[in-house]
């Protein structure tokens, strides 16, 4: 359809380059290649030294052959400018389009690490996991305040651990922390452990303050709470933590206990034997960067 005014444009249109090299000690050599053929000495503009070359007279051209009447060493800045080919494309060249350009882009297209800027605060940014699917266990003592970590373990299975491991992309970033433990202790009571994190050597949850114990949660379920040789007990918490920082930091669940000294066993029951009444099971901990 006809239209007023300039046309719009179709595709993007850029004029065509090709350099060349001369030849030094050889002046029997002035044919050159062309990339596209030209039917017109004047459909091309040559320049050796940034000098415009005559159509014609400095040089002519058949098909995809240049020849240069005069020598073109290899020392000359020698190039062509193809006036009779506009290069034509619907594909815009290297950095030409802008941000505002873009309306909406497959998520396909995306690619590379996107800074915890650009994800609208509450956007879960990571997830680094650890389950642990090993049977292990550890000692522990009644006093106050003695946490016991649940990294390396005592004794059985030196791997065995329940911890987890993350680096956040922004310092501005919480981190959600939650453990799922399938636990029995050598206790009459499941609820007498205090169950807590540590951040590295930093204790997260209520800190000790004289007599009183601190942590997160004391909440777990058991079958039989008076039972601590069968069917195993569990206890799930989360913490909101601000790490401040872009380091490598590293989460353990830790647990606390009121009274007595034993050990607690992680993924199974205490005495383990071979029956329906003495269950297996799987401990997870999850931390999640969570923008801000």
């Amino acid at each position: 359809m006809p239209y007023l005014g300039n046309i719009p444009a179709s595709e993007f249109r850029t004029i065509d380059y090709q350099d060349f090299t001369g030849v030094t000690g050889n002046p029997v050599k002035r044919g050159f290649t062309l990339t596209s053929p030209v039917s017109n000495a004047n459909d091309l503009e040559v320049f050796v030294n940034n000098v415009r070359q005559e159509p014609g007279v400095a040089y002519t051209v058949a098909g995809t052959t240049l020849t240069m009447t005069g020598d073109v060493e290899t020392t000359d800045d020698f190039y062509v400018v193809y006036q009779g080919k506009a290069v034509g494309s619907v594909v815009p060249t290297d950095g030409s389009v802008s941000d505002v350009k873009i309306t909406a882009m497959a998520a396909s297209k995306l690619t590379g690490a996107l800074p915890a800027s650009s994800f609208p605060s509450g956007s879960i940014i990571q997830t680094q996991v650890h389950q642990e699917d090993g049977m292990t266990y550890w000692a522990y003592a009644s006093a106050a305040g003695n946490d016991r970590l649940l990294l390396a373990a005592d004794a059985n299975d030196s791997t065995s651990h329940l911890s987890v491991t993350i680096t956040p992309t922004s310092a501005t970033s919480k981190i959600l922390i939650t453990a799922s433990l399938f636990f029995e202790g050598e206790a009459t009571n499941a609820q007498d452990y205090l169950w807590l994190l540590y951040r590295d050597s930093t204790k997260l949850g209520q800190p000790n303050v004289g007599s009183r114990r601190g942590g997160i949660t004391a909440t777990s379920i058991g079958s039989f709470t008076a039972n601590a040789s069968s069917t195993a007990d569990s206890v799930s918490y989360s913490y909101y933590d601000t790490p401040n920082t872009t380091s490598a930091i590293t989460y353990a669940v830790a647990f606390n206990f009121s009274s007595n000294s034993g050990n607690l066993f992680l993924n199974r029951t205490v005495d383990d034997i071979d029956s329906v009444s003495y269950e297996r099971g799987v401990s997870t901990i999850i931390a999640q960067e969570i923008a801000q």
